[in-house]
């Protein structure tokens, strides 16, 4: 079940569904913490509405999770440079 509400959250982020997306990744988070893909949509979905602390603080979280994934920390540096805009 999990993998087809990741696949709907993502869905709905490709689609400019924001506000959709963040309801499912939240959602999906909480079902498994753990969850490097579920941590990184959830900060997408938050940086395309310019929720940037919160997203700032979801991909922290992934970045945690996955070392070797680098797409985290690009978004990071993206919050701080709009951040210094």
């Amino acid at each position: 079940m999990e993998k087809a509400l990741h696949h709907l959250a993502y869905t709905y982020y490709e689609e400019g569904k924001f506000t959709e997306a963040i309801a499912l990744y939240r959602f999906l988070v909480m079902q498994d913490m753990a969850n490097f893909s579920y941590w990184l949509g959830l900060g997408a979905a938050l940086f395309a509405q310019d929720a940037l602390e919160e997203a700032e603080k979801a991909f922290t979280h992934a970045a945690s999770l996955n070392y070797a994934d680098t797409r985290p920390q690009e978004f990071l540096s993206l919050i701080k440079n709009k951040a210094y805009a």
